[in-house]
C-alpha cells in the first residue's frame, strides 16, 4: 500500500491552539485527528482519490485536493475560517476537514454516541452527506488505497 504524503501544509499544530479550537466549538475533537493537525496540520494529500457510491447508485472517483487545519495565516485552509463559513448550513454535529474537485466537503462527525454522526463523510451533489469511513483513524489509509464505500 502506498503513502500518503502532503504538500502545502502549515506548520504542525501546537496543543494550546488545538485546545483553544475545542473551546471554541464546545466539543472535543477525536483523537486521531487531534493528532494529525498536531503532526500534519492539513495539505494535499497525494494519492488522493475516493471510489464513492451515491444515492443513485453510481460508483465514481472523488477526488481530495486537500484536508484543512489550523492555518490562521491561509484562511481557505484553516477550519475555524471554514467552521464559520459554513455557519447554519451543516447538517449536524459535524466539522469541515477538507474539499474535493467537485466543490463536496469532507465533513468530520463529532458526536460520541453510536447512532450519531461519526467518522468521514463526503457532502456535495445536492446529497445528504454519503459516510465514506467510520473513524478518521481509517481515512487516511483510505486514500492511499483509492478505495471507499457508500
Amino acid at each position: 500500500m502506498e503513502i500518503v504524503t502532503f504538500t502545502g501544509a502549515d506548520e504542525p499544530a501546537a496543543e494550546d491552539a488545538i485546545a483553544a479550537f475545542e473551546r471554541d466549538l464546545g466539543r472535543r475533537l477525536p483523537a486521531a485527528f487531534r493528532a494529525f493537525l498536531s503532526g500534519q496540520n492539513g495539505g494535499q494529500p497525494s494519492p488522493n482519490q475516493l471510489r464513492l457510491r451515491g444515492p443513485d447508485r453510481i460508483e465514481r472517483a472523488v477526488t481530495v485536493t486537500r484536508l484543512f487545519g489550523l492555518c490562521p495565516f491561509d484562511p481557505p485552509s484553516d477550519l475555524r475560517e471554514r467552521y464559520r463559513a459554513a455557519g447554519g448550513t451543516l447538517p449536524g454535529a459535524v466539522l469541515p476537514i477538507g474539499e474535493c474537485a467537485d466543490g463536496a466537503l469532507l465533513l468530520l462527525g463529532l458526536e460520541r454516541k453510536r447512532e450519531g454522526w461519526r467518522g468521514v463523510y463526503y457532502w456535495g451533489a445536492g446529497w445528504w452527506p454519503i459516510r465514506v469511513i467510520g473513524n478518521f483513524d481509517k481515512f487516511i489509509p483510505l486514500l492511499a488505497s483509492g478505495a471507499g464505500r457508500g
